[in-house]
């Protein structure tokens, strides 16, 4: 079984036909979760925006007008700024971010420089998966040797809750991981040779750019990489390699300071910045925080049993140990920096970020999933020797990962909750709608009127800052409508808030037409 596993792994044309139909089976469950997408939460909101919008990253909300969706389609989509890359520099100039991902958006969106549309976040991100499958297959084999490792890696990564969730997620973090892989995967390839190959070079200052151009984040992740091969060259006295490698990485950073100016005042002075700072010395509620990440990513990527799987593998490597009398050392050399690297990233990233979500762990999914995958397979393997054993071990393990999937659910950031109210509201295109509300929460009102664009024309009061003679103005317009769609926010003065919009548009009943988030939709009858 093993000499034919190898002789059918070591065909070329075997291994190009399987890595192609796993990218064909993968594209077609990335586009069925892709078209579930029907909403997008303020910040990828502001992923359009700040590619788009030549008037900033904030969308002008006027209250107290009539709008229609108008207001919309001009902040996300480029108009007569196609292909005007201006654009998503100012803007990231503003914001906190490098320009990279929004450079890709600004680009597929001025292909149809009018249109709206998910698929032009999700289908970029969608090719950016495939590309994370490919880069997978290469990386796992240079870490653990095996190719039917490499397979099983590069095949069940795309499929798991995580990676979907990454790709159904407008923000730059699927590029972002695309990017670590292709990083870590040219240390593997060149940096574990005896001799550093002048490409090797060449690579690792194309991804350090193309990441520092991306998140800065990134820049933790490659400062870990760059600390552990410091170290290890000057442990071998390769003091002119080490040179090269420390000139590549000033190289690296004075051309992504070239490209992008504003970035060393992003990241030493700008508000992410400075939070970074101030939070990097403060410890209370630390521990908290890394079990609040870590079980973000276990329920992403392992359905919720990475503590069982972690303790399986030190398991497996004690029993490894005591078989062979030794640590397996030499054997899993290229492995230490991989595991050094999300460490770091891990526990420095939980104490920095500005919240406990899943966004920030998302660049090293893969990396903790071809760790834990291959961990795996090469000590069973290694105890067993038997590869079709440690294959099953592995698709059982991967398994977990996909169990909420195959119980229906569909990825958080598709919010197919959504759905629904889009649906329903297509029904009364024709009709105007009324907002009202406590408070104005600009954050939720930027996902409010992806709804509200589906009516005719939409006009927000401001509860808090009512004027009367601006209102009744404002009605004159629907004074001859028979029907008018309601918005009521805030949902603990629900009665008063709906009593007073009643009165206001005159209406002599209000049907709940559904409950949407903090909002309640309701039809006026006049």
């Amino acid at each position: 079984m093993k000499k034919q596993l190898e002789n059918w792994f070591g065909n070329r044309k075997v291994r190009f036909g399987l890595m192609f139909f796993i990218c064909v089976l993968q594209l077609m469950i990335f586009l069925h979760y892709g078209a579930q997408k029907s909403y997008l939460m303020c910040d990828e909101l502001f992923t359009y925006g700040a590619a788009n919008y030549r008037g900033g990253i904030m969308m002008e909300f006027e209250l107290n007008i009539w709008q229609d969706e108008g207001i919309f389609m001009e902040y996300a989509t480029p108009g007569e700024d196609a292909f005007c890359y201006s654009i998503p520099y100012e803007n990231q100039k503003m914001d906190v971010h490098p320009p990279l991902y929004y450079y890709l958006i600004h680009t597929i969106s001025s292909f149809h420089p009018d249109e709206f549309s998910f698929w032009t976040g999700v289908g970029l991100n969608l090719v950016l998966l495939l590309g994370c499958t490919a880069v997978l297959y290469f990386l796992v084999f240079e870490l653990f040797g095996s190719r039917l490792c490499a397979f099983l890696v590069s095949g069940f990564f795309g499929l798991t809750y995580g990676a979907l969730n990454t790709m159904l997620f407008v923000r730059m973090y699927m590029l972002f991981s695309l990017i670590l892989l292709l990083h870590l995967l040219v240390y593997a390839r060149y940096w574990e040779r005896p001799k550093i190959e002048k490409k090797g070079y060449l690579f690792l200052g194309l991804t350090l750019t193309a990441g520092a151009m991306t998140q800065y984040y990134f820049l933790i992740a490659a400062f870990f990489l760059g600390a552990w091969y410091t170290i290890k060259l000057l442990g071998q006295k390769r003091w002119k390699e080490m040179m090269y490698y420390l000139g590549t990485i000033v190289v690296s950073a004075v051309i992504s300071l070239s490209i992008f100016p504003p970035m060393w005042d992003h990241i030493f002075h700008g508000t992410r910045g400075t939070q970074a700072q101030k939070t990097f010395f403060v410890f209370t509620g630390y521990p908290r925080n890394l079990l609040g990440m870590f079980d973000i990513i276990s329920d992403e990527m392992f359905g919720g049993y990475l503590w069982i799987i972690l303790g399986v593998i030190v398991m497996l490597l004690i029993a490894d140990c005591i078989f062979y009398k030794r640590l397996p050392l030499k054997e899993l050399c290229p492995v230490f920096p991989v595991i050094f690297m999300a460490a770091g990233y891990f526990l420095l990233v939980t104490k920095i970020a500005p919240y406990i979500t899943d966004r920030y762990m998302m660049p090293i999914y893969s990396v903790v999933f071809l760790l834990a995958v291959g961990l795996l397979y090469w000590l069973v393997t290694d105890i067993l020797k038997r590869k079709a054993v440690s294959a099953i071990i592995c698709v059982g393990m991967t398994a977990l990962g996909l169990i909420s999937l195959w119980k229906g659910t569909v990825p958080s950031y598709a919010y197919v909750d959504s759905k629904a109210a889009k649906e329903m509201l297509k029904e009364y295109a024709d009709k105007r709608a009324v907002y009202i509300d406590r408070e104005f929460y600009w954050w939720e009102y930027y996902n409010l009127v992806q709804l509200m664009k589906e009516q005719e024309a939409f006009y927000v009061i401001s509860y808090a800052k009512i004027i009367q003679d601006e209102i009744d103005s404002a009605l004159l317009a629907v004074e001859d409508d028979d029907e008018v769609i309601v918005y009521v926010g805030n949902s603990e003065l629900d009665d008063e808030i709906t009593e007073y919009i009643q009165k206001t548009v005159k209406a002599q009943e209000m049907e709940l037409l559904m409950e949407h988030g903090r909002w309640k939709i309701y039809k006026g009858i006049r």
